[in-house]
């Protein structure tokens, strides 16, 4: 289906896929992007050692902090919004975390 209308030319198609042709040029996008307004929760509950997040698609993610581990509000919505982004495979994010580039350490110069 084509549509136009006085910003460009839009296509979108069965798979998912759209096409927008305006005068910044061709963008593609498709449903399984996700786009920044979709992380920002828009309802956040603590609940003892669990942080539940609602989100404007009303997805709703729930991550608990471990027995051994100090409940941080802060960690518990970050790792809300790290599960909404990996769409809940913590096997991506983990092999994210491993293969990362680890920067060496320059040591400091002696100015004395």
């Amino acid at each position: 289906m084509s549509i136009w209308s006085n910003s460009g030319i839009s296509w979108s198609g069965g798979n998912g896929y759209k096409v927008y042709l305006d005068t910044n040029g061709i963008t593609f996008k498709s449903d399984s992007y996700i786009v920044y307004e979709d992380l920002i929760p828009t309802k956040v509950i603590f609940n003892n050692r669990a942080t539940v997040c609602y989100f404007p698609d009303g997805d709703k993610v729930v991550v608990k902090a471990a027995p051994d581990e100090q409940f941080i509000k802060e960690i518990g919505v970050a790792m809300c919004i790290i599960r909404k982004l990996f769409k809940g495979n913590r096997t991506a994010f983990l092999k994210l975390v491993e293969n990362a580039y680890q920067q060496e350490q320059k040591e400091k110069e002696n100015t004395e």
